[in-house]
């Protein structure tokens, strides 16, 4: 959290992921819907959390599921 590399829409989404049941399956619209991003702000934040570790994904055809870590 107190990590200054990481912008606070990053935060806040990954504290929100931390939040959710682990056998949650979640997509990127869903997030930009619960947060009102976009399509392309939630995908550069969502890059930003795998970039520096915070976030694992799996892609499922067009889909994708992420593992959350702390």
């Amino acid at each position: 959290i107190f990590d200054a590399r990481i912008s606070p829409k990053a935060k806040l989404v990954w504290i929100y992921l931390l939040s959710l049941p682990k056998e949650r399956d979640i997509c990127r619209i869903y997030i930009g819907k619960k947060f009102g991003i976009s399509k392309g702000t939630i995908s550069k934040i969502v890059n930003e959390l795998l970039d520096k570790g915070l976030l694992d994904e799996r892609r499922k055809g067009e889909r994708s599921d992420y593992t959350v870590h702390e």
